[in-house]
């Protein structure tokens, strides 16, 4: 069994609620803690160069995936995005650009486990914006002519490799 894969999927299915130590454990079924923090860190280092990672939570002491900060500013400072969206709106459309220069297709229950479950409401925001057109009973979304026109998608993607 693959342990690294084990913990990345259940991080990413359980999204914003994350997982202890003892959920890593009770998957692996192992109770090596320095073992533990070593797939943790695996982990981290993997998401290292993507505009995820992997936070702790002191208080509730669980790991979740999430949307570094530094990437959703990076995009608001640039100001390519116009009109104005919410934070939230804007984090979504950070992770949607970022899988779009990686040539990879990723879904609604992929932003779900990195945002909330709200994420409809980001994506209907940014599909009122003109920048997706989401399908709601399909929950389907594609990037628009409109994000490909106003944003210079070619040398956003030199300056997010050159960010990271």
């Amino acid at each position: 069994m693959n342990h690294l894969r084990c913990i990345e999927s259940l991080l990413f299915i359980r999204g914003e609620k994350g997982i202890s130590i003892r959920d890593i454990s009770k998957v692996i079924d192992n109770n090596d803690y320095e073992y533990i923090l070593y797939l943790i860190s695996m982990i981290e280092s993997r998401l290292e160069n993507t505009v995820l990672k992997l936070k702790y939570n002191r208080i509730k002491k669980r790991y979740h995936v999430m949307i570094k900060p530094d990437y959703i500013n990076l995009l608001q400072d640039l100001d390519i995005i116009k009109p104005r969206l919410s934070k939230a709106a804007t984090a979504t459309l950070s992770v949607i650009i970022f899988y779009y220069f990686k040539n990879k297709k990723i879904d609604i229950d992929f932003l779900k486990s990195l945002r909330t479950q709200n994420v409809k409401e980001h994506l209907i925001e940014l599909d009122n914006a003109g920048y997706i057109k989401f399908d709601t009973e399909k929950e389907t979304f594609e990037i628009t002519q409109k994000l490909i026109n106003e944003v210079d998608l070619y040398n956003l993607a030199k300056k997010i490799e050159k960010y990271f």
